[in-house]
């Protein structure tokens, strides 16, 4: 598989262009999603924790660990009362046709706020594993 004789491409010219597009668009994406998880989770740091500079020494997130784990366990502590409010709405046994759109009103509210709270909490653990302020096999952050 050489150079035809009418000047056109092998199939070995081809597939090392090929190869050269995937690593750059490759490299670029990875520079990319880097940059973006880095922003994301600096922002969620900021708010859950109130760090604003997260390029933190060894001996500084061992000082910090212990708030870092009160305001996870805070965080989970909200989305378990989050899942036991919409589970007390889910098996509601007092509606009637009277209040029926007020409990689907209540449920959807429970609903949303139990989505919300676990999305801060993944987040605020993700934040914390990613500038590693956390053990890894953090029970709630698995």
């Amino acid at each position: 598989m050489t150079r035809s004789r009418d000047g056109g491409f092998s199939l070995w010219n081809i597939l090392g262009i090929v190869v050269a597009v995937v690593i750059v668009v490759g490299i670029s994406l990875f520079v990319v999603f880097n940059h973006y998880y880095n922003h994301y989770y600096t922002n969620v740091a900021k708010v859950n924790f109130n760090i604003t500079h997260l390029s933190l020494s060894e001996q500084e997130r061992a000082m910090i660990r212990p708030m870092v784990n009160n305001v996870l366990e805070k965080l989970n502590q909200e989305a378990n009362i989050a899942e036991a409010v919409e589970l007390r709405l889910l098996v509601r046994t007092d509606i009637t046709p009277y209040n029926a759109e007020e409990a689907i009103t209540d449920f959807r509210s429970a609903r949303k706020a139990t989505w919300v709270a676990h999305r801060r909490l993944d987040d605020a653990c993700g934040a914390a594993k990613y500038f590693h302020l956390v053990e890894r096999n953090l029970e709630w952050c698995k």
